[in-house]
C-alpha cells in the first residue's frame, strides 16, 4: 500500500504505473461501449416504435443485473479472485455483442433480442462497482484511492462523450450492427488488457457463512456508519431521479428537436464533456472533501438538469447539459472515493455490492420517466422527475447532517 500523501499524488502519475493502467484501460474499454449501447439503441428502437416507453423498456433490461445481482456479485469478490470474475463478464458480452450484431445483419433482429441483449450485457455493468473498481482501489492503495478515483471519472467522463457521437455515427453510416460489433472488438481489447494485470487481492480471513449471511452482515455494518448510509440514499435518489434522463435524449432529439442521430450524440456527450471537465478539476484541486463534492456535485446534477428540460433551443441545451455534466462528476468522484475508503476492507465488497443494488433502482426510474413521457412528452417528464429529486436531496440534507461537514 502506498504511502504517498494523498494532498501531494499527482492523478496523473498513476497511468504510468501496470497494474493501475491495466486496471484504467479495462474501463475505458467498457464504458466507451457502454455508452454507445445505449445510445445507439435507444435511437434505434424509437425509430422503430416511436413509442418512449418502450425505449425505457430496452433500457430498463439492460440496467435489471445491478439490483438483481449487486449484492450477490459483491459478496462473490470476496471470495474469490476479482480478476478472474471480470474476465468471465467480459467473455459473456463479447458472445453477446457477436450476436446481436449477426442477427441484425441478416435481418433476423426483434425488439427482443435487443432486450435479451442488454439484460446480459448489464451483468458486466453489475461488476462495475464490486470488481472494477474494487481492484482498481487496490491497486492503487488507501492513500492514493481519491487520486485514482478522480483519474478513472475523467475517463468515464471522456468515454461518455466519446460513445455516443461514435454510436450516432455508426447508426447513420452502418446501423446498429457496426455498434455491436465495434462492442465485441471493444470487450475483447478489455480481455487482454485485463488478463496482464499483476493482480494480488487483498487478503480477508476465510469465510464459512453462507452468501445470505454475508449479505446480512454487511447491512447490519451499513447501519451503523451515517455516511455510507447518506451515501446510499443519495445515490438511490439520483438514479431513480436524475440519471433515467438519458433515457429521454433520443425522444427529446427526435420528436422535439428533430435532430438527426449524429446530432443528438452530440447532445447526450456535452453531459459527458462537462463530467471530464467535472473530473479533471476535481483531479487537480486534490480535494479530500469527498463529502461535500458528493453532496453538491448532486444537487447541481438535478438543478441543471431541470433547466435542460425547460430549454427547446438546441445550442442552450448543450449547455445546461454540459453544467449538469460537472455535477455529475462531483456525484461520481465522491460516490467512488467513499465507498472506497469509509467501510472496513473486510466488508468493503459487501457494501460495494450493496452499492450496485442502489444503483440498480435506476431501471424503475427509466420506466417512470418512459410512461410520463408516453402522456406528457419527454421534457416534461424531466422536469416533474428533477424538482422530486431535489425535494429528495433536500430530506437527505436535514437526516445527514455529516455530508455537510469535512471529516
Amino acid at each position: 500500500m502506498s504511502l504517498e500523501n494523498p494532498s501531494t499524488t499527482e492523478p496523473f502519475q498513476l497511468l504510468r504505473e501496470g497494474p493501475y493502467f491495466r486496471a484504467w484501460l479495462t474501463g475505458t474499454f467498457i464504458n466507451t461501449m457502454r455508452w454507445l449501447e445505449m445510445l445507439a439503441v435507444g435511437i434505434y428502437v424509437f425509430e422503430k416504435t416511436s413509442s418512449p416507453l418502450l425505449v425505457a423498456v430496452v433500457l430498463f433490461c439492460r440496467l435489471m443485473p445491478m439490483i438483481l445481482f449487486g449484492a450477490a456479485i459483491g459478496a462473490l469478490a470476496e471470495r474469490v479472485n476479482k480478476k478472474h470474475v471480470m474476465l468471465y463478464g467480459l467473455a459473456l458480452v463479447t458472445v453477446v455483442s457477436a450476436t446481436l450484431g449477426t442477427l441484425l445483419i441478416t435481418d433476423r433482429a426483434e425488439l427482443w433480442h435487443l432486450a435479451l441483449g442488454g439484460f446480459l450485457n448489464g451483468i458486466l455493468a453489475a461488476m462495475d462497482y464490486p470488481i472494477r473498481r474494487n481492484i482498481m482501489g487496490e491497486v492503487c492503495g488507501h492513500d492514493r484511492v481519491g487520486a485514482g478515483m478522480a483519474l478513472d471519472g475523467t475517463t468515464n467522463s471522456v468515454t461518455k462523450m466519446l460513445g455516443p457521437i461514435l454510436g450516432g455515427v455508426l447508426l447513420e453510416t452502418i446501423g446498429l450492427e457496426g455498434a455491436f460489433f465495434l462492442g465485441a472488438i471493444l470487450h475483447i481489447l478489455a480481455m487482454l488488457s485485463l488478463s496482464g494485470l499483476p493482480y494480488a487481492p487483498e487478503k480477508n480471513e476465510p469465510t464459512q457463512q453462507s452468501f445470505i449471511d454475508q449479505i446480512t452482515e454487511g447491512v447490519q455494518y451499513i447501519r451503523t456508519n451515517r455516511v455510507i448510509m447518506a451515501l446510499l440514499a443519495i445515490t438511490v435518489v439520483i438514479n431513480l431521479l436524475a440519471l433515467p434522463f438519458s433515457s429521454m435524449i433520443p425522444v427529446i432529439g427526435k420528436a422535439e428537436l428533430n435532430l438527426t442521430p449524429f446530432l443528438i450524440g452530440l447532445l447526450a456527450a456535452s453531459e459527458g464533456a462537462g463530467s471530464l471537465v467535472g473530473c479533471f478539476l476535481i483531479a487537480l484541486l486534490r480535494t479530500q472533501r469527498f463529502t461535500q463534492v458528493f453532496l453538491f456535485g448532486s444537487v447541481a446534477f438535478l438543478v441543471f438538469l431541470l433547466l435542460f428540460s425547460w430549454s427547446s433551443w438546441y445550442e442552450l441545451a448543450l449547455v445546461f447539459l454540459f453544467v449538469a455534466g460537472l455535477g455529475h462528476a462531483g456525484f461520481s468522484i465522491g460516490q467512488s472515493t467513499l465507498i472506497f475508503t469509509q467501510p472496513a476492507p473486510e466488508v468493503r465488497g459487501r457494501v460495494m455490492g450493496m452499492l450496485s443494488m442502489c444503483i440498480g433502482l435506476q431501471p424503475l426510474g427509466v420506466l417512470n420517466v418512459g410512461l410520463m413521457a408516453d402522456y406528457f412528452g419527454g421534457s416534461i417528464a424531466i422536469t416533474v422527475m428533477t424538482v422530486e429529486g431535489l425535494i429528495a436531496i433536500g430530506v437527505c440534507w436535514l437526516i445527514w447532517p455529516e455530508m455537510r461537514r469535512h471529516k
